[in-house]
């Protein structure tokens, strides 16, 4: 036991790590979560990381900061649980999509949410 000044006691414990592990969320029932997609910025791709506490209908698709939907990920049903969708950087047709900020937007029902993602060429 450490005492400094202030009275502040400081008890050291055995603080030796020996592993990390990784666990996946508790998913509450009808929840949803667009996690922040990595890399960002990014070139080749960009991962999206979703959280689904339910199974049901989405939608995420990619926009330009205009509104235009360059790209669908993903549309129709989907089952409950961690899914990561990816995007190439490329339109609906298979064009490179030009440097800048882009949004990554999800619907499910009532729920709807966006992430920025940045793409440099």
């Amino acid at each position: 036991d450490f005492t400094f000044w202030g009275g502040f006691d400081i008890v050291i414990v055995d603080a030796a790590i020996t592993a990390v592990t990784e666990t996946e969320a508790a998913v509450l029932p009808g929840a949803f979560s667009l996690a922040p997609p990595y890399p960002n910025p990014f070139n080749a791709g960009v991962v999206v990381p979703l959280l689904t506490g339910s199974d049901g209908d989405m939608d995420i698709a990619v926009y330009s900061l205009g509104g235009q939907r360059l790209v669908r990920l993903h549309t129709g049903w989907m089952s409950a649980g961690n899914h990561r969708l990816r995007w190439d950087g490329r339109d609906g047709g298979g064009r490179a999509a030009a440097s800048g900020v882009y949004l990554v937007r999800a619907v499910a029902g009532d729920w709807h949410t966006a992430r920025k993602v940045l793409l440099l060429r």
